[in-house]
């Protein structure tokens, strides 16, 4: 009943159903996608994500600002997180206000555990 979710930071770009339909038709269909796009899109997954947890009463868990496989000779030897992570300069707190707010507002908020590293 806990979904974890390890990201550099939370997307969080406003859009309208219609732009996230056209995101998805424009991917599929093998074309390009801006930045700005492409976090509309993820804003949309972690949204639709978000209020599902919460109507399964599930935890959202979310770590959040990792650097990762630092040392490219353990990385070929072992793999990829495998203890080689560190901290992240990585902007979070207006996204993750901003995110967590919009789940607030339409009460679908899930309880959340926040790592940062």
């Amino acid at each position: 009943k806990l979904c974890d979710h390890g990201l550099n930071y939370v997307s969080f770009e406003r859009f309208t159903e219609e732009e996230i339909a056209g995101i998805f038709r424009k991917k599929r269909e093998g074309d390009d996608i801006s930045n700005l796009e492409a976090e509309k899109f993820k804003t949309a997954i972690l949204l639709f994500l978000g209020e599902n947890y919460h109507e399964k009463g599930w935890v959202q868990q979310f770590h959040l600002g990792a650097l990762r496989n630092n040392n490219k000779r353990m990385l070929r030897q072992l793999g990829p997180d495998t203890g080689w992570d560190s901290i992240g300069d990585y902007s979070q707190a207006e996204n993750l206000s901003g995110f967590l707010d919009t789940l607030d507002g339409k009460d679908k908020l899930p309880k959340t555990i926040l790592y940062n590293l």
